[in-house]
């Protein structure tokens, strides 16, 4: 992969003053000739010399800005159904992007140099644009590895069209045009291409980060991990995600940094504070069921006592006299009733045995 990334600085690095001219020549050429003039085109179905093996890997190491600029490429080409984005403005789309011009222009360079894309001469005029190739092999795996809706939901898409020519359709149908090798098209059938054990994989965890079945189907083709290893890697990257703010640590994006584990044949291991699905289920379950345990311990403690001190206000000496031991019983006087401990635990163990039964049905029967 070394040789062909340093080529490609051979290559395509002496274009690369071209971008630096762009929208800075002052001549009187029009929008209209601008935009219909296009030079030196790449074959319309020109491969890479990069493996796919190296093509995997440097979609692995994208970063930031760099994979800006890739994606925007990509939804370009796959929305226009070519290999070729047909002319943009680098300051527009800068913009667009929110990237700044200057470090558009390096980045650019840079990722022509990878030869994942490549430059078609583009018009250098006040109205000047580029016009970027992406190589067909490089379309076809980027399509698997970032997963179409994934590419034309993404967010850099709104603002696709504000720097293109006329040539550019911006309707809503136009976004979900297919490529026309027919990969697209085929990511749909994905789930039915999956081994029946793949198919129980359970996916919802990621999907929030983008994670889909075309995913799936490239780490099973793979034949490096099982199932059931990838759909523990799932829960245990969605765990350390939600629980441990793993994004914060991600230099790339959590899917592109989770795919890049995967397709090495690695599982993601689990965090220390790891908690599976079913044990937090659990766990839950049974914190919730305690809690309304103790809460109606303490609630019907709280009547109890309530109940209790209603019904023994109401008891004349002669009743309070009865509820004592029968050794006490004949000893005590009216004035000791008032002041003894044994008569209140007596009274007490009387009422919840005895009375509070019957009080509780009664109690429950009203709120029904």
């Amino acid at each position: 992969m070394g040789n062909n990334s340093g080529n490609s600085g051979n290559n395509l690095g002496n274009n690369s003053g071209i971008l630096d001219n762009i929208s800075d020549n002052n001549s009187g050429n029009n929008l209209g000739n601008n935009l219909s003039n296009k030079h030196n085109k790449l074959s319309h179905i020109q491969n890479s010399k990069l493996t796919d093996k190296d093509i995997d890997l440097l979609l692995q190491s994208l970063q930031k800005n760099k994979e800006k600029i890739f994606k925007y490429v990509l939804n370009l080409c796959i929305t226009n159904d070519e290999y070729d984005t047909g002319p943009i403005f680098s300051q527009k789309t800068a913009s667009d992007i929110n990237i700044p011009y200057k470090s558009f222009k390096t980045i650019l360079n840079r990722l022509i140099k990878t030869k994942l894309i490549a430059r078609n001469e583009g018009k250098t005029s006040q109205v000047g644009y580029i016009d970027i190739h992406i190589f067909k092999n490089v379309k076809d795996k980027a399509i698997i590895f970032y997963g179409l809706n994934s590419i034309l939901n993404n967010s850099l898409g709104n603002g696709l069209g504000n720097g293109l020519g006329n040539n550019y359709d911006s309707s809503s149908s136009n976004l979900y045009k297919t490529t026309t090798i027919g990969e697209a098209k085929n990511l749909s059938k994905s789930k039915s291409q999956l081994p029946s054990e793949w198919q129980k994989v359970d996916l919802a965890p990621l999907t929030a980060i983008g994670f889909t079945e075309n995913h799936l189907l490239q780490i099973s083709s793979q034949n490096k991990l099982s199932a059931d290893m990838v759909q523990d890697s799932i829960y245990a990257f969605a765990f350390d995600l939600q629980e441990n703010n793993k994004a914060k640590t991600i230099k790339s994006d959590p899917i592109n940094f989770f795919m890049g584990i995967l397709r090495t044949g690695k599982i993601y291991t689990f965090p220390g504070n790891y908690e599976s699905p079913q044990d937090k289920s659990l766990r839950l379950y049974r914190e919730n069921k305690r809690k309304i345990e103790q809460e109606r311990i303490v609630a019907e403690k709280e009547a109890i006592n309530l109940a209790f001190n209603e019904w023994f206000i109401k008891l004349t000496n002669g009743q309070k006299i009865e509820l004592l031991p029968e050794l006490l019983r004949h000893n005590t006087s009216s004035e000791k009733l008032g002041k003894s401990k044994i008569l209140e635990s007596s009274a007490r163990t009387h009422f919840e045995t005895e009375i509070w039964p019957d009080v509780k049905n009664g109690i429950t029967k009203q709120k029904q």
